[in-house]
């Protein structure tokens, strides 16, 4: 099975500016390539970590995390893919705080069973 090509998207500096989230959620979550404009012109290109590594390795060895990112990066994908997999909670989102404060506080003041 071929990997298709990512698609590289062209973003005015403005429009990427006002959507950092989305334009940097684009390149990390879709492996999708985002090319930064100024006044027409190309001025910054955003990669992903896979690609930045593959680019420059030596230079991820600077980075603070390095590799580490790139594995973090991976198991969250993992993590959101398994999650998605899970069949859906029938409870409230009051339910679920009472639920999760209840267990904060069982773990804070030693009241939680060992298993």
């Amino acid at each position: 099975m071929k990997k298709k090509k990512a698609m590289i998207t062209v973003v005015p500096a403005k429009q990427a500016k006002q959507n950092f989230g989305a334009v940097m959620r684009r390149v990390y979550q879709d492996d999708e390539p985002q090319v930064i404009e100024r006044l027409g012109m190309p001025v910054v290109a955003w990669v992903s970590m896979k690609d930045f590594e593959r680019l420059y390795p030596e230079r991820v060895e600077q980075l603070s995390g390095g590799k580490s990112a790139i594995e973090r990066q991976a198991a969250a994908k993992r993590l959101r893919e398994f999650l998605a997999s899970l069949p859906p909670v029938d409870a409230t989102e009051e339910e679920v705080d009472r639920d999760v404060m209840r267990e904060v506080y069982a773990v804070r003041y030693g009241e939680r069973k060992k298993k």
